[in-house]
């Protein structure tokens, strides 16, 4: 029998059961795995009102706090809502997940560097910026001493 998905529609692999959600548009029951997920964040006052907010505000810079809402969808309620398309047979053979839109201006700037500065014997400072910043910290530590004993085991 011809099989339209590699996955048949699911990420369960290897499991027998999932557990049900409830599709946030039309309540059905849907597997976890197989529900379309979307967070959506937005802001709990609408655009309109934000301007009145900060000119009434005792506060200088007050954040608005803002509404988190993970949605999830059935698969005929995310087709109808558009939230995702159907797709030709070549193009479903490509998994990689469509880019993410970040806004700039939410993040506060990233400190350029925050690991210690090396001085090793005879050498002059050197400075290492902060590019891998979520698991490779470590790795990174860790080459950074072998290139600072490296260099201090040189001769001058």
């Amino acid at each position: 029998m011809a099989v339209k998905r590699r996955n048949g529609g699911r990420s369960k692999h290897g499991r027998g059961h999932v557990k049900f959600v409830r599709c946030t548009n039309c309540a059905r029951c849907v597997p976890k795995d197989k529900a379309i997920k979307k967070f959506v964040i937005r802001n709990i006052v609408e655009a309109a009102a934000v301007r009145d907010i900060t000119e009434q505000s005792v506060y200088d810079s007050y954040a608005l706090p803002k509404l988190y809402a993970k949605l999830h969808y059935c698969v005929s309620c995310a087709i109808h809502s558009k939230v995702v398309r159907n797709r030709s047979k070549e193009a479903r053979k490509i998994r990689t997940p469509p880019q993410r839109f970040r806004p700039s201006g939410d993040r506060p700037p990233r400190p350029v560097c925050h690991l210690p500065i090396v001085k090793p014997r005879g050498v002059g400072l050197i400075l290492i910026c902060d590019f891998f910043r979520h698991r490779r910290d470590s790795k990174l530590v860790a080459v950074v001493a072998l290139a600072a004993r490296s260099l201090a085991d040189a001769p001058e």
